[in-house]
């Protein structure tokens, strides 16, 4: 089959695992024959291309948005003029394409008229839910440039995004899906489909022992608040307390400067700074490196994350696991089975667990 795979990003530009894990998915559905093409964004670039079948024209709102809460007039006509540029892109490129199927995939950050574009051209449309952007459209829908209404009329995007056709959901958890029911998202055609890991690109190791006798923790992931990246730093400080000297905590992964900034010197307020080391961004391939570098992976979110990919990477290469039970990784994590759990931000719990 022809496939249209529309995303908001695509490697090798991304920010986190939703991206990486929709490459995987293409790719994979290339290998079993189908033809690919992919609409994205032009965020990682200066301006449009289009490369090996992916077009890169979307515009995108990725580190545009204002703080202030209210939308000065100025955006709100940015931001309706980015959802009409994006309808006529959207459908422009499936009548170039002439898709079988629109596989739509996470659209943050992109518009939902790249939603209405799609399903105006009465092709097969199969969505791909990994996180909570949608529901978040759902409850908070309304017109977001009344100065534009005359001019996306036929979109009417935030006022009628309930009557979209969502049907042919695929949900990476089961937390996530009863998320959107609790939310009144009108769905139809429903599935879990949990995401999986190349065991030949992740071979199990029965070897994460130390040679030199430090235990190697590691957290890899978003450095931001929600990912509780605060709570490992903490209960590194326990450890001592309880007589731990021999381990050191890598921290692998970007996110705002302020925030790793913050975390920086509370590191150094904690005087640990010779235990941990921040890597920042890394490579997929790299960190991929650390997996087989270091003893006990930590997951520490405190939110309700829909689906963690890089969990399943660590328990792959064989990495003991210390995790929160939150969102879908709680269809993930048996305590004292295939990782040993504690409650979110709980540093005192996650100490006891690592030793």
């Amino acid at each position: 089959m022809r496939i249209l795979v529309i995303s908001n990003l695509y490697p090798p530009y991304y920010i986190g695992g939703y991206e990486l894990a929709c490459k995987d998915v293409a790719d994979g559905l290339r290998k079993r024959g189908h033809e690919i093409s992919v609409l994205t964004s032009t965020y990682g670039i200066e301006k449009p291309t289009r490369e090996d079948g992916i077009y890169r024209i979307l515009n995108h709102y990725f580190g545009e948005r204002p703080k202030r809460r209210f939308l000065s007039r100025i955006d709100s006509w940015k931001a309706g003029y980015f959802d009409w540029k994006n309808y006529r892109l959207t459908k422009r490129i499936i009548k170039q394409v002439k898709p079988d199927i629109l596989y739509l995939w996470h659209l943050s950050d992109v518009s939902p008229s790249v939603m209405f574009a799609a399903e105006s051209m009465k092709i097969p449309v199969v969505h791909h839910i990994s996180g909570y952007w949608l529901e978040s459209v759902v409850k908070n829908s309304r017109v977001a440039s009344s100065g534009l209404k005359k001019y996306i009329k036929s979109i009417t995007i935030y006022r009628n995004i309930r009557r979209l056709g969502l049907e042919h959901l695929i949900f990476v958890s089961e937390r996530l899906r009863q998320s959107y029911i609790e939310g009144n998202v009108p769905l139809k055609d429903t599935r879990i489909i949990y995401h999986g890991v190349d065991t030949n690109q992740y071979p199990l190791s029965e070897n994460h022992t130390s040679e030199d006798g430090v235990c190697k923790l590691l957290y890899a992931g978003r450095v931001s608040p929600e990912k509780g990246v605060r709570t490992i730093i903490e209960a590194i400080s326990n450890l001592i307390l309880k007589g731990y000297e021999n381990f050191s905590l890598s921290i692998v992964g970007g996110g705002s400067s302020d925030y790793v900034s913050e975390l920086q010197r509370l590191v150094e307020e904690k005087k640990q700074k010779k235990r941990v080391k921040f890597w920042g961004v890394q490579p997929r391939e790299r960190v991929k490196d650390f997996f087989y570098n270091h003893d006990i992976f930590i997951f520490s979110s405190i939110w309700e994350e829909p689906f963690s990919i890089v969990l399943l990477e660590a328990m792959a290469s064989g990495m003991a696991v210390i995790g929160t039970p939150v969102g879908g990784s709680k269809e993930i994590l048996v305590d004292g089975e295939n990782a040993l759990v504690y409650s979110p931000g709980d540093s005192e719990a996650l100490a006891e667990a690592i030793s």
